[in-house]
């Protein structure tokens, strides 16, 4: 009987209790197994065997793989894969010792082989090893765990933004929502060592795009105030990075922009600037609170007459009256004229 016959039907029983705490972890990807990215196909090719690395592999994990094909249970395969760790001294080994050693694996097998790798790529990855790599062992992955203990151990390779913003993409064609959720969380909690001083806040505002929730974007904004030097720095951090953001997306943003306009105001900060960002406010509060904060370059009656202007196309009527009110104090403890 052919080794992937024999898993559709009795191989369940086979696998070991580490099955049953992965299966806690959500899959990574919705439907059959997925086919890699696009953008990831280039790097793999394929053998009798299945999806094989980059390159050839030793001849040492060309012999485990020969001796895998000759188990008939999961627990068998993935002791002979166990046993060729030792060989696989680099990635590329362990790329194709990881690989699948079968045309038609079954779920079981996919799932083993994912805990294989999770369980053992991070003591295979040094800090010069390609990324594109890393991304085809995540694409092995079935559960959001494995696949997300593959990013964690790829971080070792991240030395700059473009790096991260590289192994934060997805791995699957048909991510799940649990995947991307994670993914996201994976994000926000890591960028902040990959934000070298002059790192181009426009890639920022990309990986923002990834996340999946406010809280997740709003703190892709705050690990980036680093870099922010003045107020055009600022009005790029605080654009939209989605398309079609949602309210609640709009109103942290604008709760976001008052409480660190300091951080992009200096006393030669462009007033056009400082209003484009006060035009992402969303109440009179919040507007006048951008507005106050800006004194700090208002050095004359002209400044402030430019400071003064409305930021928004239709203003309110309360909003006319407040900004009377900011004029009127601002213009009393400006110096008097020469």
């Amino acid at each position: 009987m052919r080794f992937h016959d024999m898993m559709n039907s009795v191989l369940v029983l086979t696998l070991t209790a580490s099955m049953a705490c992965a299966a806690e972890s959500p899959r990574a990807y919705t439907g059959p197994a997925p086919q890699l990215p696009p953008e990831l196909r280039p790097f793999v090719r394929v053998t009798l065997g299945g999806i094989s690395g980059y390159g050839g592999a030793s001849q040492a994990i060309q012999d485990v793989l020969a001796l895998e094909r000759r188990t008939t249970s999961v627990d068998q395969a993935m002791q002979v894969k166990r046993s060729g760790l030792m060989a696989a001294t680099t990635l590329d080994d362990f790329l194709a010792l990881a690989s699948y050693a079968f045309s038609n694996p079954s779920d079981a097998y996919r799932a083993a082989l994912s805990r294989f790798i999770a369980q053992n790529v991070a003591s295979r990855i040094t800090p010069v090893d390609d990324l594109s790599k890393l991304l085809v062992l995540e694409a092995r992955t079935t559960t959001v765990d494995d696949a997300m203990a593959v990013k964690a151990a790829a971080l070792v390779v991240v030395h700059d933004l473009p790096r991260f913003e590289m192994l934060t993409r997805n791995a699957f064609s048909n991510a799940s929502d649990a995947y991307r959720a994670a993914r996201s969380r994976f994000l926000v909690q890591n960028i902040a060592a990959s934000l070298p001083p002059g790192t181009d806040l426009t890639q920022v505002l990309s990986l923002e795009a990834r996340t999946s929730t406010v809280d997740d974007a709003m703190g892709v904004k705050a690990a980036a105030l680093v870099l922010v030097h003045g107020i055009a720095d600022y009005e790029v951090l605080t654009r939209n990075a989605f398309s079609n953001p949602t309210s609640s997306y709009l109103d942290a943003r604008a709760r976001f922009i008052t409480n660190n306009i300091g951080r992009g105001l200096t006393p030669d900060a462009s007033l056009d600037l400082v209003r484009t960002v006060e035009a992402r406010t969303l109440n009179v509060d919040q507007a006048i609170a951008v507005k106050t904060a800006a004194l700090i370059a208002v050095h004359s009656r002209e400044d402030l007459m430019s400071l003064a202007r409305s930021a928004f196309s239709n203003p309110s009527a309360d909003y006319l009256r407040r900004v009377g009110e900011f004029v009127a104090h601002a213009a009393g403890n400006l110096a008097p004229a020469p």
